[in-house]
């Protein structure tokens, strides 16, 4: 099975769905992380900052076991000001690679504008999919319950 997880940040992979992730890849499915934002200089990013992030994505995708990650560059914070359009056209291209039959979205409420732009805009054109939600109020479909991943959660806290 192909799993896509939808970051607007990196580490919201983690904190919204991290276990479930863990879980997926020990049932043998592969899993492909989208991070649709980034840090960037001319935004006023100081490089080692830029440069540790670039760090902790390669060190995080490996201790997942992504079999891709796809950045899109879209600046962090300011995902409102980005057309809907190219959003939509960035991360339809890594589905129509990738083909996923799950995909994690972050929660539609979620304070921050990034993730509140990104689940809305994912979930309109990827509605034939199957979907879960981050969020368990939204959820359509709950592949796991904290239980289920309780073991994922705890190998995650001693790595």
């Amino acid at each position: 099975m192909n799993v896509v997880v939808i970051a607007p940040h990196p580490d919201d992979e983690t904190f919204g769905c991290g276990g479930a992730l863990l879980r997926h890849k020990a049932n043998g499915d592969s899993v492909h992380w989208i991070i649709v934002t980034e840090m960037r200089q001319d935004a006023g990013y100081a490089s080692h900052v830029i440069s540790r992030r670039t760090d902790e994505i390669a060190r995080v995708a490996e201790m997942y076991g992504f079999e891709s990650v796809h950045l899109c560059h879209f600046l962090t914070t300011k995902l409102d000001q980005t057309p809907i359009s190219s959003i939509i056209q960035k991360i339809a291209g890594v589905f129509e690679v990738v083909s996923p039959s799950i995909v994690y979205l972050p929660n539609r409420s979620d304070v921050h504008t990034d993730p509140m732009l990104v689940s809305p805009v994912v979930s309109g054109f990827g509605a034939s999919l199957l979907s879960v939600f981050w969020s368990m109020k939204h959820c359509r479909k709950p592949i796991s319950t904290s239980t289920e991943i309780m073991h994922f959660v705890q190998m995650y806290m001693l790595t």
